[in-house]
């Protein structure tokens, strides 16, 4: 089954998600170089002072910032795993996308990767790819049951399957 708009969806919100961590990473380094010259500064200049900045506020910043950064590596290294094995027709991996997006919901990225994982977990198999409507699926299975390639018991039960009764 062509799976094309979730590998998609997937892989732009990984892109996404990717962005985000680059850019935080620029943001935790810039904020540790400010926080390192701003301890600096006051060390240096009330040294004697006993009502200094310690900067425990700043490392624990620096420490959130640092936890954040990681999970959305891991997580961008995960979407492009998801993508790329959904592209070869794993759809097993529509679960992962979907708790990923759960874990991301708060984001553009978390969005598609759970609209993707809700479509990969909800469409439903397609006997003849290039069908447009389910007239030419149902035309293709009686072929096949006339010419005897299937049971009438198989003829029966997709016949009511993809006509959901």
């Amino acid at each position: 089954m062509n799976r094309q708009t979730e590998y998609l969806l997937t892989l732009i919100g990984a892109i996404f998600n990717a962005l985000s961590a680059f850019v935080l990473i620029i943001i935790t380094a810039l904020a540790g170089i400010g926080i390192s010259s701003q301890m600096n500064q006051t060390y240096d200049t009330d040294y004697y002072n006993t009502n200094y900045y310690d900067g425990s506020e700043s490392a624990l910043l620096i420490g959130v910032l640092i936890v954040v950064v990681i999970f959305l590596v891991a997580t961008s290294i995960v979407g492009f795993i998801a993508a790329f094995k959904i592209k070869k027709g794993h759809s097993g991996w529509g679960i992962a996308v979907l708790v990923l997006g759960g874990l991301s919901i708060t984001s553009i990225h978390g969005i598609l990767w759970v609209i993707a994982g809700i479509m990969m977990l909800t469409r439903n198999g397609q006997i003849n790819e290039g069908s447009d409507s389910i007239t030419d699926d149902l035309t293709y299975l009686k072929k096949l049951y006339d010419e005897g390639i299937i049971s009438t018991d198989e003829y029966e039960k997709k016949k009511k399957e993809w006509l959901n009764f």
